[in-house]
């Protein structure tokens, strides 16, 4: 057990850790701590005792300190689990490709491309002229061509190799026209990111692998300078195609469902989607979530600060737990959306959640606004915000101030659904019902 000082250090570590805002007292040298309802709890290093600083930590918890601790462990375990799902995909999906794999070459015929198992050698000698085969990279031939033929490529981007490490993994990767490069010194021109890919999905995947690419070697040296000059399609371009409205806001509230529902949404947030993904996750339940971008892309101006993207995911994902003809549901974002208790002219109370969201994102605005930095919230902090507001809603927790950090795990949506056991705070009730209370 160390000294009491330590142990109060040890304790406002953990306050950051959890992603609190802590700051260090000018007065008492100690510090204070704001807990998600924007209460201040100090925090002294010279404690008369250890029940007094005992006393202190009891307070943290009782604000939620444990149970932010609680979801931060959670969340490593996710990702623990992530990696053996996406193993155990891998598995089955290449036990099905070989049960498949007759049937599928009897009715392909001539027109089945099957990528031979070339030695690297093939790749990686000099040829003379350009000669086309589709060919199977393991990843140790992926390792021997990174290291030993690729001078000449520019910095890896590691969301690159993320992207495609994860589209192999989950078994989505596809054969296309969009080949490697060698040149005639049997040097990598193109494909670089595709080959640190295999090595990492090689080192995550339970069984060997072999990734189907369509190599081209003998290439001109002077074709370098052309490569990688048009641009990937994005799920926006994609959505445009299809005839979608407001493809910018609906791609990114997609994106920020699909992070929420990855279960591990910070994590999920810093990797790159397949516009597959984007697509399926869409497809899944199109007609809520354009209602919910067509709300979003209506109220967002009416709420200063927020970001239309989250302000839609938000709806979409509270109204699929709720209910979009859930009376709570429709009354929160009203609220939440123009500053009034639904079916009145008067304003919002100083304590309800709502009116702390309103008053958050209108400060985080201003302060932005003056160019101060540090002050932005991402758009799935800001969806996490709206949650937590509905939250305390649901439960009739008052609140003046609302913190909620880019590090902070995005919480669960609680239930508030008429004839199913639910009673509405006071929050839901008319000014009238509320003087009566």
């Amino acid at each position: 057990m160390g000294t009491r000082m330590a142990d109060s250090e040890e304790l406002a570590e953990r306050c950051r850790r959890a992603g609190w805002r802590v700051e260090r007292a000018k007065s008492s040298g100690g510090y204070k701590v704001w807990d998600p309802d924007g209460k201040i709890h100090p925090i002294h290093l010279t404690y008369s005792d250890r029940n007094s600083l005992k006393a202190c930590e009891r307070e943290l918890n009782r604000a939620g300190l444990e149970d932010a601790e609680k979801a931060i462990a959670s969340a490593r375990l996710n990702e623990n689990r992530t990696r053996n799902d996406i193993a155990r995909q891998v598995a089955d999906e290449r036990a099905q490709k070989m049960a498949n794999g007759r049937s599928v070459a009897k009715a392909a015929g001539p027109y089945l491309v099957e990528a031979e198992d070339v030695g690297i050698e093939w790749l990686i000698s000099p040829h003379p002229a350009p000669w086309m085969r589709w060919v199977k990279i393991t990843p140790d031939m992926a390792a021997k061509i990174l290291k030993d033929h690729n001078a000449d490529n520019r910095p890896l981007d590691p969301k690159d190799v993320r992207h495609y490490r994860d589209i192999i993994l989950a078994g989505m990767w596809h054969l296309t026209h969009q080949g490697w490069a060698f040149d005639v010194r049997g040097m990598l021109q193109d494909g670089q990111h595709r080959a640190a890919a295999i090595v990492e999905a090689g080192a995550l995947s339970p069984e060997p692998i072999s990734v189907p690419v369509a190599a081209f070697v003998g290439m001109p040296m002077e074709n370098f300078a052309a490569i990688d000059e048009g641009r990937l399609r994005t799920a926006r371009q994609l959505f445009a195609k299809e005839g979608e409205k407001n493809v910018s806001c609906l791609q990114t509230t997609v994106r920020l469902v699909h992070y929420i529902h990855d279960g591990d949404a910070r994590k999920a947030a810093r990797l790159k989607l397949p516009n597959q993904v984007i697509l399926e996750e869409f497809a899944r339940d199109e007609e809520a979530i354009r209602d919910s971008v067509t709300f979003g892309m209506k109220y967002y101006p009416k709420t200063p600060g927020v970001s239309n993207a989250a302000l839609s995911a938000g709806h979409y994902l509270i109204g699929k737990v709720n209910g979009r003809d859930n009376d709570y549901f429709v009354q929160f974002f009203e609220g939440l959306t123009t500053g009034l208790i639904p079916g009145s002219r008067t304003v919002l109370d100083d304590d309800d959640p709502r009116q702390a969201f309103r008053d958050r994102m209108a400060s985080i605005k201003e302060k932005i606004d003056r160019g101060i930095r540090g002050e932005r919230r991402s758009a799935l902090t800001q969806v996490g915000m709206i949650i937590m507001s509905w939250n305390n809603m649901v439960s009739g927790r008052g609140v003046r101030k609302l913190y909620f950090t880019d590090e902070q795990a995005i919480p669960q949506i609680l239930r508030c659904i008429p004839g199913e056991g639910a009673v509405p705070s006071r929050f839901f009730l008319s000014p009238k019902a509320r003087g009566r209370l």
